[in-house]
């Protein structure tokens, strides 16, 4: 390897995955080299913890604020689903538009020829040369699904170390090991640029408001008002501040009326569900179904934390990618990702609707 080959940009948090990260690399002989994001401007606090914690480990660090697209892209279209009655994951949509993007960006600008994240996932390559996102073997940390949408030119050149690691524990084990002080920090966030607030209050503070609207069942009929359909989700039983004498589900939301639709548990499971903006690791982005998938059957994440169901994809002349599941699944929320998956592998995915 030549000298820039043996150099690795690391996305670094300062937290314990993204610690062990860049430690596991040291150990396989790479030349290592960090870089922050902030993501809203005015993190003082988180930056001067990430740069005590760099300089305890003697890392070179890139400090970048990247609120200006982050802002643009993933805050915009978090208030712009919510405003439309749908459930966002702004995970999957700044993986690949920022976190990743910008860490290609900073490498390249640095002659750099790797990059590394702390994610709990796996890179496999198969005879072809085509990259595939592979569950971590830590089954209960796996963050393959927030994954799906990597292209190529990320995937040819990312590291996961933590990949192989089968528990979280043993990661902070091995940063004790070297006297490290962050070795039993606290996990971020699920939403990391929302801090000590509720999302309905950072959507308020962005003049996405939660107009009152009429709760109804299926055939139109009255039950109720709701408080904005930004504060109701598919599934959702508590919360809803209305009793019926019997228990009511979220079963859809209509945001051209101010509609939330509610029934009973069985009218919550879907046979099938049609997806949007689909991207397939092998083919890239596409609105028709590859040939080699048509028919096949795969296993499909509904959400970060579902359990695969059996499936089959299929597609109808002029229609969109359709999952026809094995067994109705329960409350899919349009704005959430449905992730294919052919046993450890990631095919590709899209946005419930």
């Amino acid at each position: 390897m030549t000298n820039s080959a043996k150099k690795v940009l690391v996305g670094f948090s300062g937290g314990a995955d993204s610690t062990a990260a860049v430690l596991m690399l040291r150990a396989q002989g790479w030349d290592v080299t960090g870089l922050y994001f902030s993501v809203t401007g005015d993190e003082k606090l988180t930056e001067n913890s990430v740069q005590a914690v760099a300089r305890h480990l003697e890392l070179p660090i890139v400090m970048k604020n990247v609120s200006h697209r982050f802002k643009e892209i993933v805050i915009k279209d978090f208030c712009l689903a919510y405003a439309e009655g749908k459930t966002p994951n702004p995970c999957v949509l700044c993986n690949p538009a920022i976190k990743f993007r910008i860490l290609c960006e900073e490498a390249d600008r640095q002659n750099i020829s790797h990059i590394a994240t702390g994610h709990y996932a796996r890179i496999f390559r198969d005879s072809n040369g085509i990259n595939y996102v592979r569950k971590g073997a830590n089954t209960a940390k796996d963050q393959s699904y927030m994954l799906y949408r990597l292209p190529q030119s990320v995937l040819s050149r990312v590291l996961f170390p933590l990949g192989e690691v089968e528990s979280k524990e043993d990661v902070r084990i091995y940063l004790e090991s070297f006297g490290l002080p962050n070795a039993r920090s606290k996990d971020s966030q699920d939403i990391c640029f929302i801090q000590d607030r509720t999302y309905q209050e950072f959507l308020k503070d962005r003049s996405v408001e939660a107009i009152p609207g009429p709760f109804t069942d299926r055939e139109g009929n009255i039950l109720g008002m709701h408080q904005g359909i930004l504060n109701y989700t598919p599934g959702q039983r508590k919360g809803l501040g209305i009793a019926l004498g019997k228990p009511a589900y979220v079963i859809g939301i209509n945001s051209e009326n101010n509609t939330v639709i509610l029934g009973e548990e069985a009218e919550l499971y879907r046979h099938s569900v049609e997806v949007r903006d689909p991207i397939f690791t092998a083919f890239g982005a596409s609105e028709r179904l590859p040939e080699p998938y048509r028919s096949i059957h795969v296993d499909v994440k509904l959400r970060y934390t579902a359990k695969p169901a059996a499936a089959v994809l299929y597609q109808d002349p002029g229609e969109r990618i359709t999952i026809q599941f094995d067994q109705p699944q329960r409350a899919p929320a349009p704005g959430q990702s449905a992730v294919f998956y052919q046993e450890e592998l990631i095919l590709g995915g899209g946005f419930i609707l």
